[in-house]
């Protein structure tokens, strides 16, 4: 009788599109599973508004929000990553992504921790791993990963919160020197101003 009820509790709160859990790991958790024995420092971020228009140029997004969160994995003092968290709506529901930037601000791992999509279009961790190492720009983008079938939306909605997150991390990472910043480029001698 009680595991009848429970049933048809579950069954009333699937319905209604109230969340439930999903094994899907918590913020703490996705951290952890990004950065394991590193230690976290949550960091907020303003954006300007020039900020802003350059993730929108580089991502091809707008982006809209004028703060973002991120946190500052370390081993040893030595910083081996920044992972964001993305919310953002796929069709009509909400879906949060942790994403981690590796200091050769790659993806370094992408974790789903709140998905409130009905599960067949939540996708699979295999093909969240194909993500692993890519970027914005040179042979692996992240616009290259090849979409999921019957979850298009899906796919989608992740890789442009991928290309979202690395343009915010972008614009960002050396400011607050959680990165070193390009090189500058070389200066011209006034002998060699003239030569190719």
């Amino acid at each position: 009788m009680c595991s009848e009820r429970l049933r048809i509790a579950l069954a009333v709160l699937v319905a209604t599109g109230v969340a439930v859990s999903q094994d899907l790991p918590t913020r703490e958790e996705a951290l952890a599973l990004a950065f394991p024995k590193a230690s976290i420092e949550r960091i907020v971020v303003a954006l300007s508004d020039d900020d802003r228009a350059a993730v929108a140029k580089v991502s091809g997004a707008t982006e809209e929000r004028a703060t973002v969160f991120g946190y500052v994995a370390r081993v040893d003092g030595k910083v081996v990553g920044v992972a964001w968290f993305d919310t953002h709506v796929i069709r009509a529901k909400k879906e949060t992504v942790m994403i981690a930037v590796a200091p050769d601000a790659t993806i370094a791992r992408v974790e789903v921790v709140a998905f409130a999509e009905p599960r067949d279009y939540l996708p699979k961790p295999k093909w969240r791993e194909q993500l692993q190492g890519r970027s914005l720009q040179g042979e692996r983008k992240v616009a290259d990963q090849p979409p999921i079938a019957g979850a298009t939306l899906t796919a989608t909605a992740m890789q442009a919160a991928c290309r979202r997150v690395l343009a915010v991390h972008g614009v960002v990472a050396a400011r607050l020197g959680v990165v070193p910043p390009p090189p500058a480029p070389p200066v011209k001698s006034a002998a060699t101003a003239g030569r190719p």
